[in-house]
């Protein structure tokens, strides 16, 4: 068994864990062992350093999706906002603040003063995502991963009592690649678009590597493995 995740870097690497959710922490790391307990190898995904600290243990950059490495990343005027919920609030909130945003997950479309809502498109989020200036939503680890990959500072809001986006973001901010709020107001959204500049500088040395060296050794191991 190989197992290729990013769970698995809390439970066999150095990576640091939020002081505050100790508890939390400790709960999805008996998960994740109970998960794959005996692999033969672990291939674990991060977006920050990761130190190993277990055997047969490889941390390597994301997978990123080929159609992500196929684009050629631009600055545009929008800040992109994306919601697993319709999230009226949030709504209110960047029709607030002097900036263009686009919107998915609301639950609507339209143009509303300074707030262009989608409805879902995997193409148009895509574009969208490649083209705009900044991303704001909750930290999942595959959207991190492709909106760092692409150079697009992040502003994240975890989803309540999901310790895994918590631990993203909590190192997305740590390496000065965006922000991190659990509750966001006017106040935190401008201080974040006002702070763009030093999160672009940041992501400019963030190491862009593909899939190619998972992939490598993935075939390694599979070739040991089988004969």
């Amino acid at each position: 068994m190989i197992s290729i995740n990013n769970q698995h870097c809390l439970t066999n690497t150095e990576a640091a864990t939020p002081p505050r959710y100790r508890r939390d922490a400790a709960a999805v790391k008996l998960l994740t062992r109970l998960m794959t307990p005996r692999a033969d190898a672990y291939l674990v995904l991060s977006f920050f350093p990761a130190p190993v600290r277990k055997p047969k243990t490889f941390v390597f950059p994301p997978i990123v999706r080929s159609e992500i490495l196929q684009k050629k990343p631009h600055i545009g005027d929008p800040v992109l906002v994306y919601v697993t919920s319709p999230s009226p609030d949030l709504a209110r909130l960047i029709r607030s603040v002097r900036c263009r945003f686009i919107a998915y997950g609301f639950g609507r479309e339209g143009e509303d003063g300074n707030v262009q809502f989608k409805k879902p498109s995997l193409s148009g989020f895509m574009e969208d995502l490649v083209g705009c200036k900044a991303v704001v939503a909750n930290s999942g680890f595959s959207l991190v991963s492709e909106a760092l990959y692409l150079g697009k500072p992040y502003l994240a809001v975890p989803v309540k009592n999901q310790f895994e986006q918590t631990y993203n973001a909590y190192h997305l901010e740590n390496l000065g690649y965006g922000a991190y709020w659990e509750e966001l107001n006017k106040e935190r959204l401008e201080s974040f678009l006002f702070n763009l500049p030093v999160y672009c500088e940041n992501l400019a040395g963030y190491p862009r590597q593909g899939n190619a060296a998972l992939l490598a050794k993935l075939d390694s191991l599979i070739d040991e493995y089988t004969h």
